[in-house]
């Protein structure tokens, strides 16, 4: 497959040596290679210089391997410049962007980094067990390439049809029992662990991480993911939605609605993880200054597993 074009302009090639040697050539990616990338770069996208040698006789002296830098990479890389032109922006969360590569691949591209493999490889596991999740297309770096979805998210869907706010809370406990009722792989990290009975754990499945799509709902954003206790699962949901600053009033009135409708329609008991949910979402990096506030309010006003704290002014509580 053609990879590359390479441009040869103002080279002046003579005939009476035993070899060819050209270095730095400018080089270009073709339509062929840009397929290569899922779409990620574009043909023309400007590659790395190339080097590259071709012996003329059986004795000639080519450059040896060890003449190049080892560290390199075999394959060239189009320039951080070219990367993103032509893509459109449809979501911004609080880690990653998400771009449009046409009508049924997005690029999931994180700011600072995240656990991309890990992340793909437990999506493609969760595929195989029949729990909804994108498809996974390829994985590089800081970037995932992802089943386009089309529909709202839960949250959207709350903000537009608050009346739905049980059905929906209901589904959104659903969805935990069909993850929980997952045994975790060994190579998925363990956070709030078991003696022996570990689940997989989204720890970040509130309702702006569902979309309702025309197959039903789809979990997404599995970057915090790992290996534990279920309760510890449904805490963390029960503390995100009590502290998240949401738009709209009357998804915010609507709150304690939700999170009883989620406790309605999930099998597992909360209650006895929810200061160490709270504790652990402390250190999200993304938090919010009241966001942060109210968390620190429940850690500090309620003992480990027992009691119930106080309302803080403004904020609706997780029964």
């Amino acid at each position: 497959m053609p990879f590359a074009s390479f441009s040869l302009g103002g080279i002046d090639m003579r005939g009476g040596g035993t070899s060819v040697v050209l270095n730095n050539l400018p080089a270009t990616l073709t339509a062929q290679g840009a397929e290569s990338f899922a779409g990620y770069y574009t043909a023309g996208s400007t590659l790395d210089p190339v080097d590259l040698s071709v012996a003329l006789t059986a004795d000639a002296n080519l450059p040896d391997d060890n003449d190049t830098d080892p560290t390199a990479s075999t394959a060239p890389a189009p320039r951080a410049s070219a990367r993103l032109l032509d893509m459109e922006l449809i979501a911004r969360g609080r880690d990653a962007d998400v771009y449009a590569l046409d009508e049924s691949r997005v690029l999931r591209r994180y700011r600072r980094g995240g656990p991309t493999e890990r992340e793909a490889r437990l999506m493609t596991h969760l595929a195989g067990c029949g729990y909804p999740v994108p498809k996974v297309y390829e994985v590089t770096g800081t970037d995932m390439v992802l089943e386009r979805l089309t529909g709202p998210t839960m949250l959207e869907a709350l903000a537009r049809r608050p009346w739905q706010v049980g059905s929906l809370g209901r589904a959104l406990g659903g969805l935990h029992d069909r993850l929980h009722a997952l045994p975790a792989p060994q190579w998925l990290p363990r956070r709030f662990a078991t003696t022996g009975d570990d689940r997989v754990l989204h720890l970040d499945l509130h309702p702006g991480n569902v979309l309702l799509t025309g197959r039903g709902p789809v979990v997404i954003d599995w970057s915090n993911a790992g290996a534990g206790d279920p309760a510890a699962d449904v805490a963390m949901t029960m503390v995100t939605v009590g502290s998240a600053e949401v738009p709209g009033l009357t998804v915010r009135l609507g709150r304690s609605l939700l999170t009883h409708s989620i406790r309605k329609g999930c099998r597992t008991d909360p209650r006895p993880l929810l200061r160490d949910a709270a504790e652990a979402k402390l250190t999200d990096p993304n938090l919010r200054p009241a966001e942060a506030a109210w968390l620190r309010r429940r850690v500090d006003d309620r003992p480990r597993g027992l009691g119930r704290p106080r309302r803080p002014r403004g904020a609706s509580m997780p029964p």
